[in-house]
């Protein structure tokens, strides 16, 4: 799951330009950076090249490297991705740091990572986008009309110009990868703090700046 690696030098890149990050380096991060480091990451912690990698782990391991910083480090965030006052507190965390600093966050959802970069527009505004290295045609449909254009080969970049924006995102994007089994769950059962390892609905965060 190389989306692992992605979505941490994707923020990475993102935290240390002044600018918004061009869809050129988004490109590079996925073809060429993560293609060398996605090697070092599997052998770093003896994994095999089917098995399932943490996301902290990445991080950990990108701080070894110097890639990332302990300083960089703004905060964690997780709970029910179809509750907004949760989704509220990553935009919070995500704005926390000083307005004139980009941050960053990795996004890790049914065993996907994608990243959400925040940035300031040049009328004061903020806004988000959303990176996803392999997006599904599910997903996309709700962004396009014509979504048979879109193959699993493509990243997409979603633009949220506010956070309600992002958080209706958010929420589309869980709903296109819910199964029917999941649905069954979440008919079924109300979120559960203690048992959100088993919830369909749990995601977690992880902010930089």
């Amino acid at each position: 799951n190389g989306c692992t690696v992605i979505a941490p030098l994707v923020c990475i890149n993102h935290i240390n330009s002044e600018m918004p990050l061009v869809d050129f380096v988004i490109n590079e991060v996925i073809d060429v950076q993560s293609a060398s480091i996605l090697p070092e990451v599997r052998s770093n912690l003896g994994l095999t090249n089917d098995a399932l990698i943490i996301p902290s782990d990445v991080h950990d391991y990108l701080m070894e490297i110097g890639l990332l910083n302990q300083d960089q480090f703004v905060g964690i965030c997780g709970g029910n991705i179809m509750n907004e006052a949760h989704l509220e507190q990553l935009i919070v965390t995500l704005d926390s740091k000083n307005t004139k600093n980009h941050t960053a966050s990795t996004f890790y959802f049914h065993e996907h990572v994608v990243c959400i970069l925040k940035m300031n527009a040049a009328n004061g505004d903020t806004w988000y986008d959303l990176i996803d290295s392999l997006p599904s045609i599910k997903t996309l449909h709700g962004f396009d009309a014509d979504y048979n254009f879109f193959t699993n080969n493509n990243a997409a970049r979603i633009r949220c110009k506010n956070s309600q924006s992002l958080i209706t995102t958010l929420n589309w994007y869980a709903t296109s990868k819910f199964t029917e089994e999941n649905c069954r769950y979440i008919d079924a059962y109300q979120w559960d703090d203690l048992q959100a390892d088993f919830d369909p609905r749990v995601f977690q965060a992880f902010v930089w700046g």
